[in-house]
């Protein structure tokens, strides 16, 4: 066990497939928190772990391309405040085998959640609070297998959820499981140019 002053520390020191347990604190971020490796980013308790982007010119958490068997949960992220679009509060892209849960994320500038390019995710335990930000709650761009469960939006401008197309990768195979609280006149927003399939189940 080893501790560091930063989360960015951690992540270059765990092994892959290891964890990084965040204690409780506000993390103040300058720049875009970078998942480089496979691992699990578990905060102490979803209150009680801060993760502070707000000030970020770009992402708040993303990964680098073609990094999978990414895990995060159990924290708060404020996502970058900036009336910008690249200011996405989770950003993940090109990965497989994606579990986030348990997790606040809000006020970003954009969608609080983003999932760009990837096969296999599960999502569940969310709240994606826009506070009457441009962008939508979660947003799935040219992703598959995709499980949301546990599922509130709140103050989205654009709406709760939002389906798209990827430049030539659709989206599709998306279930959505146990309580889905949407509170934003839109609620799912299916991009039209291709034919999606999806489950509901109570």
């Amino acid at each position: 066990y080893n501790a560091f002053n930063n989360i960015t520390d951690g992540i270059e020191a765990v092994n892959e497939g290891g964890t990084v347990h965040v204690m409780n604190g506000t993390y103040n971020l300058s720049s875009t928190l970078t998942i480089t490796k496979p691992l699990t980013l578990d905060g102490e308790s979803q209150t009680g772990t801060i993760i502070n982007a707000s000030a970020v010119n770009g992402y708040g958490i993303t990964n680098l391309n073609d990094v999978d068997h990414i895990t995060l949960q159990d924290f708060t992220l404020f996502g970058p405040s900036a009336d910008i679009s690249s200011a996405y509060g989770l950003k993940m892209t090109h990965t497989d085998n994606l579990t986030i849960s348990n997790v606040v994320v809000q006020g970003s500038g954009r969608s609080e959640v983003d999932l760009n390019n990837v096969n296999g995710a599960i999502l569940s335990d969310i709240f994606a609070n826009g506070s009457n930000t441009k962008g939508v709650g979660v947003a799935l761009a040219g992703s598959s297998n995709i499980n949301l469960s546990n599922i509130t939006t709140n103050s989205n401008n654009w709406g709760a959820i939002a389906l798209y197309d990827y430049q030539d990768s659709d989206t599709y195979n998306v279930s959505f499981v146990n309580s889905m609280n949407l509170s934003e006149d839109i609620t799912i927003y299916i991009d039209d140019e291709s034919n999606y399939t999806g489950t509901v189940h109570d």
